[in-house]
């Protein structure tokens, strides 16, 4: 049995008990795909749930598009290029094992991390937000620049992870399902990086600088020379066709309006 998905525009499919294969359909709800994939997307993230083979010493997760393998709970061989294992992070983010839906979803992230940036996506932490003329905004920050708040203020698709990829020479947003994300797909010519603790202010950034803001809020959980290569790559290619602004946005009652005219609410409602 399976959970086909489709998170970023990336096919992803979910394999395992009825008990995970039904928490997953509620909790990736509005995500669900038939199956089809897009052009040039390759094959399936698959994550497979089962049980720990012990005489192997390897759990039965397998994400088809690296290709790659979980041997054991911090290590992952990638069987791409030189055939690298990369040491996952230590501590609670990547369970021993994969027992539960949380322990799945850390696992789905991290490979959303590595293959949507070698199939031409860079996912970000940010907020997917739709302006009132239906066009898409990315408005990136570290936690606590208020992402979340102005999510959920102006229509936001999601407010945690958003995918920025090159569509027939445009540039298209996309959400995922987090935090209780909605489907969102549409085109994109505005990013937006929130800072905290500066006098107020709306700064356009050029060239390099729009590339460095960018880069800072590419999601990644380990550092793979390939991927890396990949996503300056991406960064350099998409900052031209974006108006990448940083916002320095004041605090409390005045930070909403103060970024609802940053972002062109009042004047597209």
């Amino acid at each position: 049995m399976g959970l086909a998905l489709s998170i970023g525009g990336q096919e992803c499919r979910i394999e395992g008990p009825l008990p995970i294969l039904e928490a997953a359909a509620r909790h990736y709800r509005g995500f669900a795909s038939p199956g089809n994939r897009g052009p040039g997307w390759g094959s399936p993230i698959v994550i497979e749930v089962g049980p720990h083979d012990r005489e192997s010493g390897e759990g039965r997760v397998i994400a088809e598009t690296f290709p790659a393998r979980l041997r054991g709970p911090q290590e992952l061989n990638l069987a791409a290029g030189a055939g690298e294992v990369l040491r996952l992070p230590a501590g609670p983010v990547f369970p021993r094992e994969l027992t539960e839906l949380g322990s799945v979803d850390l696992l789905l992230r991290f490979a959303l991390s590595i293959v949507l940036p070698l199939r031409g996506g860079l996912l970000l932490h940010a907020a997917a937000l739709r302006r009132p003329d239906r066009e898409g905004l990315a408005l990136c920050g570290a936690p606590g620049t208020g992402k979340s708040t102005a999510a959920a203020a102006l229509e936001g698709a999601c407010d945690e992870l958003a995918v920025l990829r090159m569509e027939s020479g445009e540039v298209e947003l996309l959400s995922t399902p987090y935090w209780r994300g909605l489907p969102y797909q549409g085109r994109c010519a505005d990013v937006i990086g929130l800072v905290r603790g500066r006098p107020a202010g709306l700064c356009e950034l050029r060239s390099s600088e729009a590339v460095r803001l960018l880069l800072r809020h590419v999601v990644r959980y380990v550092v793979w020379e390939e991927v890396e290569r990949t996503i300056l790559k991406l960064a350099g290619d998409l900052c031209p066709r974006l108006r990448v602004r940083e916002a320095a946005c004041p605090e409390g009652a005045a930070f909403l309006p103060f970024l609802a005219g940053a972002i062109g609410w009042k004047e597209a409602s």
